[in-house]
C-alpha cells in the first residue's frame, strides 16, 4: 500500500470509527457471533458502495461540491428541502447519541450523578464548539487514538478466551433480522469523509503519484469493520451478556474501568466537538443562517431531544441510522443514477435501495409502535 494510498484510506476509516463501535457487542450477541460478524462484512460491503459512489459524484462535479451542491444540482425544490432535513437531524441525534454516552463513561472514572455529568460534558464540549484552538483538528486523529487503545484493553481483559461467546441467535422473532440494520449503517457511516479522499487522490494523481480510488475507498471501509469485529468477539468474550452501550455492567477491576472511561470520554468528547462544527457550518455556510443562529441551534438541539425523550443508547442509534443515514444513502443513490445513467452498476445499485428502504420500514414500525 503506497503512503498516499494509506492517508486517502486513513482519513475515510478515521471518520468512520466512533460511537458506533458500542451498540456492536450486544448487537452480535443477540445474534450469534456468526449471524453477527456475516451483517457486519454484509453492512461493510454496502457502504463501500455508497461511499464510491459519492466519490465518483464528487469527482464528475469537480472539488468544491458537497452534498448540498450536490442535492441542489439533481433534486427538485421540495426533495432538496426534505435532504436537508435529513442531514441537520442525523447530525442532531449523533449529538444526541454521545450525550447519552457521556455519563457511563465518565462514571467509571469520577463519582457525579447522572444529571450532573451529562452538564460537565454538555458545558464543555459545546463551549469548544466556539474555541479555536490550533490542536482541534487532529481531534479526529485523538478519537481514533482512543478507541484503538478501548480495543487493545479489551482484548487483553478477555485473555482471547472464547468458550462462552454466544454462537447462536438469542431469540427467532423477525425483529431480530432487522435490530442490526440500524446500528450498522450509523457505526460504518463515513460519507463526510469521502470529499478529503478524492482531494487526496486528486493531489497525489497531479503529482504522478496517483493510487486507486476504488482501494482507498475499499481499505477505507472495510478496516474499520474488521476492528469492530475484533472490539465486539473481545467484550463477548469478557461478558457474554453485555448491555447495548456496552459498558455498563461489563465487571472490569477499578483501574481498568477508569482508564476504559477516561479514553471513552476523550473519544466522545473530541467527536461530539467536531461533530457540532460540521453543524454549525452547514448551518451558517451552507444554509446561510445567521452564526449566532446557528451556534444556539447546535448547542440546544441535542439537548432538547435528550429531554423530550430520547436517551435509550440503541434506540437513538436506530433512529440516526436506520432512518436518517438511511434516507442519506438513498439519496446518493438517486443522485448517482442521475449522473450517470446506463451504469453497469445499476442493479447494485438497486440492491442498495431495498436494504434502505427496509432499514426505514423497521425503524417506522418501531416508532409506530
Amino acid at each position: 500500500m503506497s503512503k498516499r494510498l494509506f492517508l486517502a484510506a486513513g482519513l475515510l476509516a478515521g471518520t468512520i470509527i466512533g460511537a458506533g463501535i458500542f451498540s456492536l457487542p450486544y448487537i452480535m450477541g443477540r445474534l450469534g457471533v456468526w449471524l453477527g460478524l456475516f451483517y457486519l462484512a454484509a453492512f461493510a460491503l454496502v457502504y463501500f458502495l455508497i461511499h464510491f459512489m459519492y466519490a465518483e459524484l464528487i469527482l464528475e462535479e469537480g472539488l468544491g461540491h458537497n452534498f448540498f451542491h450536490l442535492a441542489d444540482k439533481y433534486f427538485s425544490k421540495p426533495a432538496r428541502f426534505f435532504s436537508d432535513i435529513v442531514i441537520l437531524g442525523e447530525l442532531a441525534f449523533t449529538l444526541t447519541i454521545y450525550l447519552i454516552l457521556a455519563p457511563v463513561f465518565m462514571n467509571l472514572f469520577v463519582e457525579l450523578s447522572g444529571s450532573a455529568a451529562l452538564l460537565v460534558f454538555w458545558v464543555i464540549g459545546s463551549a469548544l464548539l466556539f474555541v479555536k484552538l490550533d490542536w482541534l483538528g487532529r481531534a479526529e486523529s485523538l478519537d481514533v487514538l482512543c478507541i484503538l487503545a478501548v480495543i487493545f484493553i479489551l482484548v487483553g481483559v478477555s485473555g482471547f478466551s472464547f468458550g462462552n461467546i454466544p454462537t447462536l441467535p438469542q431469540s427467532a422473532g423477525w425483529s431480530l433480522w432487522f435490530l442490526p440494520f440500524g446500528p450498522l449503517l450509523f457505526a460504518l457511516a463515513g460519507r463526510p469523509a469521502v470529499t478529503k479522499v478524492v482531494e487526496e487522490y486528486r493531489r497525489a494523481k497531479s503529482e504522478g503519484a496517483g493510487f486507486s480510488l476504488r482501494g482507498a475507498i475499499a481499505w477505507g471501509t472495510f478496516v474499520p469493520a474488521v476492528l469492530y469485529a475484533v472490539f465486539a468477539v473481545a467484550v463477548l468474550a469478557v461478558n457474554p451478556a453485555v448491555g447495548p452501550d456496552t459498558i455498563t455492567g461489563l465487571g472490569l477491576s477499578p483501574i481498568l474501568a477508569a482508564a476504559l472511561g477516561i479514553l471513552g470520554f476523550i473519544a466522545i468528547w473530541t467527536s461530539y466537538s467536531m461533530i457540532g462544527l460540521n453543524l454549525h457550518e452547514i448551518l451558517s455556510q451552507d444554509l446561510k443562517w445567521p452564526k449566532r443562529a446557528s451556534g444556539l441551534m447546535v448547542i440546544l438541539l441535542p439537548m432538547a431531544l435528550y429531554f423530550s425523550g430520547f436517551r435509550d443508547f440503541l434506540g437513538t442509534i436506530g433512529i440516526a441510522g436506520g432512518l436518517f443515514l438511511a434516507l442519506e444513502g438513498i439519496f446518493i443513490i438517486a443522485m448517482w443514477r442521475r449522473a450517470f445513467k446506463g451504469s453497469r452498476w445499476t442493479l447494485p445499485a438497486g440492491f442498495l435501495y431495498l436494504v434502505f428502504i427496509a432499514s426505514i420500514a423497521y425503524q417506522a414500525w418501531k416508532i409506530i409502535l
